[in-house]
């Protein structure tokens, strides 16, 4: 964790490497944290507005609903196929008991788990799995540097008879290597 005034770097995950990860989580049991990639990754949300998510608002649903807490702009985001896939096998295997309840919860159940708990996963994550070379410059906003990173070199390329849309929500895993 950085001292207060101290700049931190946030890098980029590779796409295809991100992908990987994602599946590599969900075969290894680490469910939360796949999900919790899936969801930054295809919404390009701010950690602390996906922590305030809540199975409700995405499970199920074609749209994500909500108000920025930094910016305090309203969002809507279509939720792709492969993120809905994501969301629909991660319920399964997590089995939330409240279906109106955050999806993050710390171990007691009461809380959000907490952007340092998810940060230093996310290191030992990268790490263990060899997704980068400097672990230490790896942060829960990485992902929506990734997104972004994705979103620019999507307008660059050519047209294939698809239509592209303003947000990344309208893209298939599938298509993304």
């Amino acid at each position: 964790m950085a001292l207060k005034g101290q700049k931190t770097k946030a890098d980029y995950i590779e796409w295809a490497k991100i992908q990987d990860l994602i599946l590599k989580l969900e075969r290894d049991g680490q469910n939360k944290m796949s999900l919790l990639i899936s969801i930054g990754i295809f919404t390009g949300l701010r950690i602390s507005d996906i922590l305030k998510l809540e199975w409700h608002s995405i499970h199920g649903q074609d749209f994500l609903e909500l108000t920025e807490k930094k910016t305090g702009k309203f969002r809507k985001i279509k939720i792709n196929r492969s993120l809905k896939d994501t969301l629909n096998r991660n319920y399964e295997v997590l089995n939330p008991k409240k279906k109106d309840g955050f999806i993050f919860l710390n171990r007691f159940g009461k809380n959000t788990i907490s952007v340092q708990y998810i940060n230093r996963n996310l290191k030992k994550i990268v790490r263990d799995y060899k997704v980068v070379k400097d672990p230490s410059t790896i942060k829960s906003h990485s992902w929506r540097k990734s997104f972004g990173r994705f979103r620019h070199r999507l307008k660059t390329l050519p047209p294939n008879g698809t239509k592209r849309c303003q947000v990344l929500g309208d893209i298939d895993f599938i298509n993304l290597s």
